[in-house]
């Protein structure tokens, strides 16, 4: 996003709520350029991210080349390295490039601290438990949007395994639930959780791409669709109960905002609750298929914000778990393709019926 970008979006605010909006356009203009000027382009992130995990893999392959296995010396190194990461991250300190290598230390410093405690901690549950409190230590105390969407995402792998080690296949699906409603409360909600605190503001970017990350790993999870195999497994539709109604609940929120209605004006009309009663029904195959809501909700929600780097993940997630549900079918080819086409049919269909209806209205 570009300057032009934010004052167009403004101007469009001010279209759709019919009135004109109460800001202070000069130091909202001097906050979008200092947070451009700190966190950079999405492709110098990437780089930043590329580059802090191949300085990981050189340093501990040349650790490894100097025969240091000391677990006190690994945790001085990583409590050195995790120290000197927040201070490079510091916006004050050194600019985009201090960041930079920021990033590079505290991607290093953290494996080496685990690394440290491995001989302490033995069993796989400890460390995961001590990965997820030394990251949200990390997501709570640097303002990186780099370093808090890895720790949101580190924390969240971490997460997914206590579930699955605690609760089993269950626990993934009780993980995928709570996630969902945490992603949709987050974006939902963002106005309110900027302007409770800086604390959030600073760390908004990089929690909620991370909990996309989060998210679209728990779905990755459960997309085993061979639920009708002879093999013994738990149902795969618990994660469901939370999913579904909360992508019918973000479309009722968005056929409002777009009809531009209010609630109770929007609760007569027969015609949104027949939207939302085909939605219903394009959602019921899903049920058996969490991954498919999920990503569905992931889609909306990145729509929703107009985040367009999260919207190109799900797209992708859900090009990837339709594909392969339909691979997983046990099914013969013919059938297979009678399914796709008979389900593409239908979705022109929906999309020529909402196309000429939006049109219209």
């Amino acid at each position: 996003m570009n300057e032009q970008d934010l004052l167009l979006q403004i101007d469009q605010l001010e279209q759709e709520s019919g009135r004109s909006l109460q800001t202070d356009k000069a130091a909202l203009l001097r906050n979008f350029h200092e947070d451009q000027e700190h966190e950079g382009t999405l492709a110098m992130k990437i780089l930043s991210i590329v580059g802090a995990f191949m300085a990981t893999g050189f340093f501990l392959g040349f650790m490894l080349l100097l025969g240091i296995n000391s677990a006190l010396a690994f945790l001085a190194m990583g409590a050195v390295m995790l120290v000197g990461g927040y201070f490079f991250c510091r916006r004050d300190f050194l600019g985009i490039m201090g960041e930079a290598f920021g990033v590079a230390l505290v991607v290093c410093g953290l494996p080496l601290l685990l690394v440290g405690f491995a001989e302490t901690i033995t069993n796989e549950s400890g460390m995961a438990l001590l990965t997820l409190i030394i990251a949200g230590a990390i997501l709570l105390l640097m303002e990186n949007s780099i370093i808090s969407f890895l720790a949101t995402v580190t924390m969240g792998v971490c997460l997914l395994f206590l579930a699955h080690d605690g609760f089993d296949r269950f626990g993934a699906h009780l993980y995928v639930g709570l996630t969902a409603v945490l992603l949709t409360g987050w974006i939902q909600y963002a106005a309110r959780l900027i302007k409770t605190s800086d604390l959030l503001s600073r760390r908004y970017d990089g929690i909620r791409t991370g909990l996309i990350f989060a998210l679209l790993m728990g779905a990755g999870y459960l997309s085993d669709f061979r639920f009708w195999m002879e093999l013994s497994r738990l149902p795969n539709w618990y994660a469901s109960v939370a999913l579904v109604p909360l992508t019918l609940w973000l479309a009722f929120d968005l056929l409002r905002r777009f009809r531009n209605t209010e609630s109770t004006e929007l609760t007569k009309s027969s015609s949104q609750w027949s939207y939302l009663g085909g939605l219903f029904i394009l959602l019921l195959p899903t049920i058996l298929a969490p991954a498919l809501s999920a990503t569905l909700l992931c889609l909306l929600l990145a729509w929703k914000a107009g985040y367009r780097t999260g919207t190109a993940l799900a797209v992708i997630a859900l090009i990837y778990f339709i594909s392969r549900y339909y691979y997983d079918l046990n099914l013969s080819l013919l059938i297979k393709s009678i399914i796709l086409s008979a389900s593409g049919s239908l979705f022109l269909m929906a999309w020529a019926l909402l196309r000429k209806k939006i049109a219209v209205q």
